[in-house]
């Protein structure tokens, strides 16, 4: 089971599903890591990990 406060591997996991056209379930993990109160990596969820998960959900507005 993946540890859903590692807020990297949410963002990865989007970025999988984004592939595989599954857009739905990606925006769910995105707003997961935006949402996240205690993530495991503070550091990387401030400068990294939110950042490419706004961006991504920011370029999924107009898909489906």
């Amino acid at each position: 089971m993946l540890d859903p406060k590692y807020t990297g591997l949410r963002v990865g996991l989007a970025k999988t599903l984004v592939k595989k056209k599954r857009v739905d379930e990606a925006r769910r993990e995105l707003r997961a890591v935006l949402d996240e109160k205690e993530p495991r990596n503070l550091a990387d969820w401030t400068l990294k990990d939110s950042q490419q998960a706004r961006e991504l959900l920011d370029s999924l507005k107009d898909r489906s």
